[in-house]
């Protein structure tokens, strides 16, 4: 079923708090850097609010969204609105500039509930749906300033040094919350890249995120 939201109004200034980096407590503050959970509810608009989810250990943690929020669903782009309690979901938790608010970058359905009904009808050749794309994912988050870019590879200065990244058909880009393309990574952009190693032992780069956030009018 749909998440039952509140049947309270959100004050004009609750939500200006929000803006500022506090957020409407119901767990912990999500830690940055990639959560994978459930989700539990939503307080606020579609466009700014507080999204609550669950870890697999049970714990509830807390973190923003506003419009700038980069939300998939089946690959399009949704509100808060469209989440369902009990979706599957992979956000990427960061922090505003100055801030300490936790604010969600990106969100990714990763399954839907399976419906409720007494019984499926089995699929036929003609009617079966094709598999949906796996994507794939990194199991390390590295931030740096990009010293040289193109359509193969990406190179930053990090604080430990230089990293080297390959870049996948299926990379990802993401920049202010809107999806985008390699071209559009550029020398001196700051960006946090989301990779793993392949059996060479070359990093490959699975999602570059960049942008600052800016606050909802």
């Amino acid at each position: 079923m749909r998440i039952r939201r509140p049947h309270i109004s959100v004050p004009a200034a609750t939500l200006a708090i929000f803006t500022m980096g506090a957020t409407l407590s119901a767990g912990e503050k999500m830690p940055r850097g990639f959560f994978r959970g459930t989700v539990l509810s939503w307080e606020g608009t579609p466009a700014l609010g507080v999204l609550t989810a669950r870890a697999a250990d049970g714990m509830l943690f807390d973190c923003g969204y506003d419009s700038k929020s980069y939300l998939e669903l089946e690959r399009q782009r949704v509100t808060v609105a469209k989440l369902r309690e009990g979706d599957r979901v992979e956000i990427l938790a960061d922090r505003q500039p100055g801030q300490t608010a936790c604010y969600v970058r990106t969100l990714e359905v990763l399954t839907l509930p399976a419906p409720r009904s007494a019984r499926r009808p089995e699929p036929t050749k003609a009617s079966a749906a094709p598999k949906p794309a796996i994507l794939r994912h990194g199991n390390q988050t590295i931030a740096g300033l990009v010293t040289r870019a193109d359509e193969r590879w990406i190179t930053l200065r990090t604080r430990t040094g230089q990293e080297v990244f390959l870049l996948r058909r299926d990379t990802r880009f993401f920049g202010n919350g809107l999806k985008m393309e390699a071209s559009d990574v550029t020398i001196n952009l700051r960006v946090s890249v989301e990779a793993a190693a392949n059996s060479d032992g070359v990093l490959e780069a699975f999602q570059v995120t960049w942008g600052d956030v800016s606050n909802v009018p």
